[in-house]
């Protein structure tokens, strides 16, 4: 499925080509020999970058806080933000 739920076909690459867009970190024309536009290649996201993330709230704070009632809604967040200009 794409970014919008829709189904996609499946193209299986060569270990070659599979290597070159490994290596890509942006998007990417894909042509043939004659350089015809195939199509566009969009690199998978890359979450290792997420585990070197500090996060500085425990899990049991984060339990915590989605358990306790309270804070206030966005309209009076937004007046007070309102009242401060």
């Amino acid at each position: 499925m794409d970014i919008q739920g829709n189904p996609m076909d499946r193209i299986t690459v060569n270990k070659n080509t599979a290597d070159s867009l490994a290596r890509s970190r942006k998007p990417s024309e894909l042509c043939d020999s004659s350089g015809r536009v195939l199509g566009y290649f969009r690199p998978a996201a890359d979450l290792r970058i997420h585990d070197e993330t500090d996060i500085p709230v425990t899990e049991e704070e984060l339990d915590h806080r989605s358990k306790t009632e309270g804070g206030r809604t966005l309209a009076e967040i937004m007046a007070d933000l309102e009242k401060r200009q």
